[in-house]
């Protein structure tokens, strides 16, 4: 490879500066959500937890607005959508969060949960098989089971 002489950069220390890069990023992503945004967070968690659901889903969005990039932050509200019902809405957070992290598996597996509310069993059965291939999880194993039988009935 040739490169030019006096170039601030060669390959090398482009590496080295991509590697410092990718050890600061979960620093950089903790001081996204420091002061308002993580009072914010809290107090989605704590309304979930309290049952106050549709609080819990306003404040979530809230973060997701000021915050897209958290994988996390899509997957609880796709639980709170989830628990509300809003299947079709769930299935879009768990795939925003799946798009940021491929291999979150809660996210596979409460997608797939939420494609079986649906009755899109072939959707289900593929979310269970995903998550098979990233761990051994009994919950997906049996649910595999049950939309097999489904699907066998149909």
């Amino acid at each position: 490879m040739r490169r030019r002489k006096g170039s601030l950069f060669t390959r090398r220390t482009a590496v080295r500066a991509f590697v410092v890069f990718l050890t600061l990023l979960p620093a950089m992503l903790m001081a996204e959500m420091a002061g308002d945004l993580g009072d914010r967070l809290e107090r989605a968690h704590d309304a979930y937890r309290r049952g106050e659901l549709a609080t819990a889903d306003r404040l979530f969005t809230d973060v997701l607005e000021a915050a897209p990039r958290l994988s996390e932050v899509w997957y609880n509200r796709g639980i709170v959508r989830y628990d509300l019902g809003r299947y079709e809405e769930a299935v879009a957070d768990f795939t925003a969060a799946i798009e940021r992290d491929q291999t979150f598996v809660a996210a596979i597996f409460n997608r797939a949960n939420a494609y079986f509310r649906l009755e899109r069993f072939e959707d289900a059965y593929e979310g269970y098989r995903r998550v098979l291939e990233i761990e051994d999880d009994p919950d997906a194993e049996h649910n595999i089971d049950v939309v097999e039988q489904i699907l066998a009935s149909q």
